[in-house]
């Protein structure tokens, strides 16, 4: 009895012991990645990609164009453009996923291009903003030499009280009105180009 136990313990350790041959492995890994990918979890989609990398074996065609859609959908550009263009270097006209890959490419073309003028224009916006400071100190300092000049004899301060009383109230509702709300947009628009 006792030397069966031992035989069985050594079968079951030798069954975990062999690795699945690569040819399961890759259809594993593709399984996880779709499965993955239909739940929208796109990060761990593409680990299993990597993964199927890994195995140093000839690729289907359908490994590029899945690996490309989860890498779109990860917002990876650059990367996932490569992949739809080797897809489609493979591929014939009459393979499953041939127009959908061009469509992506036309979309990633769209994307990079929209990337491109958020970067830009949040490249820019801090000088718009330093502009609409250097816009509310010119403003009020006007304002309240206006006031001053126009208040003059019904104060019984001097003009530094009133300018010192002044300028700051008129900085506030400037700063409130023009500024803040730009850098309210800067901050929601731009925190990854910042």
């Amino acid at each position: 009895m006792r030397m069966m136990i031992i035989v069985a313990m050594f079968m079951v350790m030798s069954l975990y012991a062999k690795e699945l041959p690569k040819s399961a492995l890759l259809e594993k890994y593709l399984l996880a990645a779709k499965m993955y990918e239909n739940k929208g979890e796109y990060k761990k989609a593409i680990k299993n990609f990597e993964k199927i990398e890994e195995l140093h074996i000839s690729l289907p065609k359908e490994f590029f164009y899945r690996y490309a859609i989860n890498l779109y959908h990860d917002k990876r550009y650059e990367k996932s453009r490569t992949y739809f263009t080797e897809y489609i270097t493979r591929a014939t006209r009459k393979d499953k996923y041939y127009k959908s890959a061009l469509k992506y490419l036309i979309l990633l073309d769209d994307d990079e291009n929209k990337e491109k003028k958020r970067q830009k224009r949040c490249k820019a916006l801090p000088d718009i903003i330093n502009t609409q400071e250097n816009f509310c100190e010119d403003f009020c300092e006007r304002e309240v030499y206006k006031k001053i000049d126009a208040n003059l004899n019904n104060y019984d301060y001097t003009t530094t009280e009133m300018y010192n009383a002044w300028y700051p109230e008129c900085m506030k509702v400037c700063d409130k009105k023009k500024v803040q709300p730009l850098y309210k947009e800067f901050r929601r628009k731009c925190r990854s180009v910042e």
